[in-house]
Parts: structure tokens; sequence; C-alpha cells
């Protein structure tokens, strides 16, 4: 299925987002995380461990800054963006 975010199309089913026929390739970490900031943007680093991986938010745990990093870059690398999922306040937002 397509979903629009901003500027960019993603195909969940394929697990790919694109913009001006640049295609990048994404996990389902990155998806699910692309896809629950979509729904519902700002959002606390705990609320999306637990919606995501089903984390116990007692626990310390690096997955969440690890698959954020590596989106980050992707989106970088791939799209020039910077700035497609900021944190401000704690609370993390799909810029779009």
């Amino acid at each position: 299925s397509k979903i629009i975010i901003g500027n960019y199309e993603i195909d969940s089913n394929q697990k790919i987002i694109f913009k001006n026929n640049i295609i990048a390739k994404l996990t389902e970490k990155e998806l699910q995380l692309i896809l629950v900031l979509n729904k519902k943007n700002g959002m606390e680093k705990s609320l999306l461990l637990k919606k995501i991986w089903n984390h116990n938010t007692n626990l310390e745990s690096h997955t969440f800054e690890t698959n954020l990093h590596r989106l980050r870059k992707k989106m970088e690398k791939n799209f020039k963006d910077k700035e497609f999922i900021i944190e401000k306040n704690s609370l993390y937002y799909l810029i779009s």
C-alpha cells in the first residue's frame, strides 16, 4: 500500500521510500518508525520503544537510537534530507 508523507511516497509492501525518482530501501523497524510517527507526531522515546519494539519502558536500550541514526543517515545520503525526523523537547517528530 502507498502512503504519502510530504514530498515522499512510501510503499509499505515493498518497504521503500521514494521522492523524485530516488528510491531507498527501508528495514521493517524503519518503516514502522515512520508509520507510527505519521499517525501520531510528537512522541516520546519510551512510547516509540513500546509501540515498535514492545519494549518494557523500565529497561535501557540503544535500539531506538541505533535505528533512528541509520534512518537519518539513509535519508540524508539518498534525499539530502537532514531533518526527516527531529527531536525537540524529548519528543520525536516526522517533518514533511
